[in-house]
């Protein structure tokens, strides 16, 4: 079993989102709770108590289903807000 899915396990063991970095051009986001702002410069995904901001350029969400999101672009800075 690699890490991969070991952290995806944990992550629905846990009840928590699932956040995966490819370089600083590949976000993966497994467990959010929807997009609540979207633009080319940020975008901000609720991951239920907590909201992930993530900001850059030319972001772009490349796929989104009821449980995963993956976002591509130069991802410059992420943070959690509450």
């Amino acid at each position: 079993m690699n890490t991969l899915q070991r952290s995806e396990q944990l992550g629905e063991i846990l009840g928590r989102p699932v956040i995966t970095f490819t370089g600083n051009t590949n976000l993966r986001i497994e467990g959010h709770k929807g997009v609540t702002e979207y633009e080319t410069a940020h975008v901000t995904v609720r991951l239920g108590k907590y909201n992930l901001r993530v900001e850059g350029v030319g972001l772009a969400i490349s796929s989104i289903n009821s449980d995963c999101l993956t976002l591509t672009g130069e991802i410059q800075s992420v943070r959690f807000e509450s």
